[in-house]
């Protein structure tokens, strides 16, 4: 007979098979929950730059000059609020 018991299988493979089902099963879920960890947060927004930064940033790119940057650097100081005039 093709199925007959202990023919090929024996009752010690098959508790070998389910254990091994039981730890594929566990790794995946080990696997879902360590690649999934940490990514509960959106990644913070960057920070805007402040008029000031700007200004620095600027003459250190040398798209302005010295004089320039101490003219806006005046106006920044006096009223805080007011836009830069364009250079």
């Amino acid at each position: 007979m093709m199925w007959w018991p202990h023919e090929g299988w024996s009752a010690g493979w098959m508790v070998v098979m389910m254990l091994g089902w039981v730890a594929l099963l566990a790794f995946g879920i080990w696997a879902v929950v360590a690649l999934t960890r940490g990514q509960s947060h959106p990644p913070a927004a960057p920070r805007s730059e402040t008029p000031r930064e700007i200004l620095d940033r600027r003459l250190a790119a040398g798209e302005i000059t010295s004089d320039e940057y101490l003219e806006v650097h005046q106006l920044l100081q006096t009223n805080p609020t007011a836009p830069p005039t364009p250079a």
